[in-house]
Order: C-alpha cells, then structure tokens, then sequence
C-alpha cells in the first residue's frame, strides 16, 4: 500500500475521533431527546466511515458489508425512534 493512502486513512481516521468526540459531547449534553438521538446517528455514521476506512486500510472488500449493514440498521432505527418520539409529542 503506498505512502499516501495510508497518509489519508489516518487523516481520515483522526478526522473521524473528533466527531465521534464532539458528537459524545452533544449525546451527553444534547437539551432534547431529538438531539440525542441524532448524535447516535452521526455516530452510527462515523463508524461506517471508520469500517470503510479499514476496509481500505486492509484492502478487504467484505469489510464493505459491514457498513453498509449498519447504515441500514442506524437508519431504520432513526427512524423508528423519530417516528416514536413524534406520536408521542416530544421533540
């Protein structure tokens, strides 16, 4: 693996704990239940970042159905969890 593309996974990678650091900071501070539960999704994404990154780094494709099977499973229960939260009237 060359010079650079292991340069950029860890530009990725350092890139990638910083959200997931603020975003811990935005899940334990969040005011509303909506902003908890978007920075679980931001996280969610972060990690898929993360897998694909690997998936690179190691140069291993089924890494690749990993992320995807989170993205789907971050998003429906975003979804799932929104759709709650809004026939119950909160926000």
């Amino acid at each position: 693996m060359s010079t650079i593309v292991m340069s950029v996974v860890v530009i990725i990678a350092v890139l990638l704990l910083g959200a997931m650091v603020l975003t811990a900071w935005r899940l334990a501070t969040g005011p509303t239940q909506a902003d908890r539960i978007i920075a679980l999704d931001v996280m969610a994404m972060a990690m898929v970042g993360a897998v694909a990154a690997l998936a690179v780094l190691y140069d291993d494709v089924e890494l690749l159905d990993v992320a995807v099977a989170t993205a789907l499973v971050a998003f429906v229960s975003t979804t799932a969890v929104a759709w709650y939260l809004e026939r119950r009237g909160r926000s």
